[in-house]
């Protein structure tokens, strides 16, 4: 799995401020990685949910795949091994609080382990307190 061209299409300015999504490699050889930059403007514990939703490309088009995740923010950090690990793992703990955070170099190798995907899109979304979202797009 090869991430590419992913950009955030929608964040809500009263949640998340000065966000950057990007992927950089350093080499030919080199493995590509996710850097995420961004300050958060409110506290975030499971009045956070944040849901991935994974398309594969079959046939000159992606569809939607079986493998979608649903979590709470806090629920993922204390569970989940594969993003709430990495996240732990980059020093953000629940309950977040507002701080300005960086997110660099993410690998995404636990995760094409899992899904075998030869190429695949994956649509995150953040929802807070079910009234505002912010639509991240890799």
């Amino acid at each position: 799995m090869i991430p590419e061209r992913a950009n955030i299409t929608y964040l809500s300015p009263k949640y998340v401020k000065d966000a950057q999504l990007y992927i950089t490699r350093f080499g030919r050889r080199s493995p590509y990685y996710l850097n995420i930059k961004g300050t958060t403007i409110r506290p975030w514990n499971n009045n956070v949910t944040l849901n991935f939703l994974f398309y594969e490309y079959l046939h000159n088009e992606y569809k939607r795949s079986f493998v979608e995740v649903h979590f709470k923010f806090c629920d993922m950090m204390n569970s989940d091994p594969y993003i709430g690990g990495m996240l732990l793992k980059h020093g953000i703990k629940c309950p977040l609080t507002p701080v300005r955070f960086f997110l660099i170099k993410c690998s995404k190798g636990t995760i094409t382990k899992i899904f075998r995907f030869q190429l695949c899109l994956c649509h995150y979304f953040l929802y807070v307190e079910k009234c505002s979202y912010a639509n991240l797009v890799l």
